[in-house]
């Protein structure tokens, strides 16, 4: 997938959630409306004053609208998924390793935010459901 080709998905994806057509976009952001045709279908990238205009219109940051400063790194997504193994170095570690690794790269590094949060809650709901059915072994010992 092109970088334009995300650009654009994201333009009409946020134009889409605000319930914008694409004459109201172009007329708010004082664009033709073919030319926001074009960026939606990823004909053509808008630079300078289309993008800013497109972002204010849009009620969104441009650096959002990019996410030009995140990086590509599948690896240390795979790290935060590993790291949930840390439970066997020890106590609680399945949960605090991942938490640290997500917290450190949820800025830097493209899905990891989503993909870290989602693990650390995993870890959690484990973490707990096993407590749970410790307490409920030595209740019902009693």
């Amino acid at each position: 997938m092109k970088a334009s080709d995300t650009l654009a998905q994201r333009i009409r994806g946020r134009r889409v959630q605000r319930g914008y057509s694409q004459e109201f976009l172009a007329e708010s952001a004082n664009i033709s409306t073919r030319t926001l045709q074009r960026v939606e279908a990823g004909q053509t990238e808008p630079r300078g004053h289309t993008l800013i205009a497109l972002a204010q219109a849009l009620d969104i940051a441009v650096e959002d609208l990019m996410d030009f400063t995140k990086a590509e790194n599948s690896n240390i997504l795979q790290a935060i998924n590993l790291s949930a193994l840390a439970y066997w170095a020890f106590p609680l570690g399945n949960i605090i390793l991942p938490l640290i690794l997500w917290i450190i790269n949820k800025d830097k590094v493209r899905g990891a935010n989503q993909f870290g949060k989602r693990q650390v809650l995993i870890q959690v709901g484990w973490t707990g459901l096993i407590f749970l059915a410790y307490v409920m072994f030595f209740l019902v010992q009693d």
